[in-house]
């Protein structure tokens, strides 16, 4: 069965609307504010000089 009109439109305007910026790949390494955060924890976590430089995510250990 196909899904009604109403949900088709709401699906059609979700991956149309480019300010959603939500269908898009990340960058390799993960996305910057993110590794931002990571870096900031872990320098004060451990007292060592992280940055986002020395983070990056994957999507698993295959990945990674």
């Amino acid at each position: 069965m196909e899904p009604p009109p109403e949900v088709q439109k709401k699906l059609i305007e979700a991956v149309s609307d480019p300010a959603l910026g939500m269908h898009r790949y990340m960058p390799n390494a993960g996305y910057e504010d993110v590794r931002e955060e990571i870096g900031a924890y872990l320098k004060q976590r451990t007292s060592l000089p992280f940055t986002s430089n020395h983070v990056f995510m994957t999507v698993g250990c295959a990945g990674g």
